[in-house]
């Protein structure tokens, strides 16, 4: 990789406290040999590595660019722990949920070439699905507001998973609301796009993906997983349980290459990748806008996700795009900026939260691109404060008349789930609840906080309609 200065290191039994993240391994002597100054490099030392590392992660990758040039390449751990092969550039690592953009893409894609129709219902390109679910449109359901669950009741990762029993789980279960309504995150929408792409095309899901998008684009390692297959290269899939690191549930290969987040990527392959989502090779100027703009509830208030991103702001106005995935025994994290043309893809082995962990590496690379550097600021509403704060922190249970009717509207239960809460190991390691912004429109009122945990700093964003009623609390 001539492209990039390449760190390859190799976990020790404790964990990654001994090492660099985020691609500063370098010495300030191979720095200065690589005519980079040390400054460049973030200056980490081993403070502030551990500051920002999380327990839990066995083995990583990491791709940072700007401008379309890749600036950092880190390879850390083991590809395999029992057979003691470190990661490559070519290692496999499983995207979870960040390959839901890939999905995104095959479908407007689909749209571009006259296949189908963004604002069409479900029901004219897959059948055998319950009206209730079937009414939502393409749109919605790369948006995650066509109503509809979150997940399969019952179907868990290491379970065969058919067309049969996603068409008799929509026959049994309910939408949540009507379509535009709501906003759910929902791997079952995702689920069904892969339909949609299977029956407009041809291909199975994987073909697709791997040949028409990847192999097409210059990717020559992703593809679709095969998690009972044997795939070259692919990282072994471990979790933290007790100290140390354990094997991770065997997924079934029909669950993991699915739609909503069935991918494999390497190291190698994310700036061609990166290029393609930049340039037009992938996708028109309008399908670019439709992927980066977040839907809106029929309030008229924004949902925060696009087709595949989460659409944020670093706190001085602009904009990013996000996305974690999360299967067992992988982690990821993405990263994009359009302002400096910024990219950082994470694809971690093991089981941590990565919002915290991928913008404290996106801070490290670039600082002041998250929320995480802004400063506290006086709250001119303590009362919001306190409020949020017994819901988030204290576990207060959600009542219902505090509630805008972009969450009024769901089953009380789903609406609770909809609101991030600090877990009780959280709660305990809690330092500091600090406002870092409060912006007031005649629409909504945003108020940002950052959660201090000591070792991990987490962002907090409340979202209140102008009576106060809160519509989307996000971590």
């Amino acid at each position: 990789m001539n492209d990039a200065r390449v760190a390859t290191m190799v976990m020790s039994r404790r964990g990654l406290l001994d090492v660099a993240v985020a691609g500063y391994g370098l010495s300030a002597i191979d720095a200065l040999m690589a005519g980079v100054p040390p400054s460049a490099l973030g200056g980490l030392d081993d403070a502030a590595i551990q500051a920002i590392k999380p327990d839990g992660i066995a083995a990583m990758a990491l791709v940072a660019m700007a401008g379309g040039q890749v600036i950092e390449t880190t390879l850390f751990g083991q590809a395999s722990q029992a057979f003691n092969v470190s990661v490559t550039d070519r290692t496999l690592f499983h995207l979870g949920s960040v390959g839901k953009h890939v999905t995104a893409v095959a479908v407007l894609r689909l749209a571009e070439q006259g296949k189908l129709a963004l604002d069409a219902p479900l029901s004219r390109y897959v059948q055998g699905i319950a009206p209730g679910w079937s009414r939502a449109t393409i749109h919605q359901l790369l948006t995650h507001s066509g109503g509809l669950p979150g997940n399969f009741d019952g179907q868990d990762f290491d379970r065969p998973f058919t067309r049969e029993k996603v068409s008799a789980f929509s026959k049994a279960s309910l939408p949540v609301a009507a379509p535009g309504q709501v906003w759910v995150y929902s791997n079952v929408g995702y689920v069904l796009l892969g339909h949609v792409i299977e029956n407009l095309t041809g291909d199975t899901y994987a073909q697709h993906i791997t040949e028409t998008l990847f192999r097409a684009h210059g990717l020559v390692d992703s593809r679709a997983d095969d998690a009972e297959g044997i795939v070259p290269n692919r990282a072994e899939p471990l979790v933290w349980h007790d100290g140390v690191f354990r094997r991770a549930m065997q997924m079934s290969s029909t669950v993991s290459s699915v739609g909503a987040g069935g991918l494999l990527m390497s190291a190698r392959d994310v700036p061609a990748w990166e290029r393609a989502l930049s340039g037009r090779a992938l996708l028109d100027e309008r399908s670019k806008t439709i992927m980066f703009t977040a839907a809106r509830f029929d309030t008229g208030r924004s949902t925060g996700y696009g087709t595949g991103w989460r659409i944020e702001s670093d706190g001085t106005g602009r904009p990013f795009f996000m996305h974690t995935g999360s299967v067992p025994g992988f982690r990821t994290y993405h990263f994009r900026a359009p302002v400096g043309d910024l990219a950082l893809m994470l694809m971690a082995v093991g089981d941590t939260p990565m919002v915290p962990f991928g913008m404290a590496v996106t801070e490290r690379q670039w600082h002041d691109r998250t929320p995480l550097a802004r400063p506290a600021i006086a709250d001119s509403a303590p009362a919001l404060t306190a409020a949020l704060r017994a819901l988030v922190i204290d576990g207060k249970p959600v009542d219902a008349r505090f509630l805008a009717p972009e969450l009024a509207r769901l089953p009380l239960p789903i609406a609770t789930d909809a609101i991030a809460r600090l877990d009780p190991e959280q709660r305990k390691r809690l330092k500091r609840f600090s406002l870092i912004e409060d912006v007031a429109t005649t629409a909504d009122r945003q108020r940002r906080y950052i959660l201090d945990l000591g070792e991990q700093q987490i962002p907090l964003l409340a979202c209140y309609s102008p009576e106060g009623l809160i519509y989307r609390v996000v971590i």
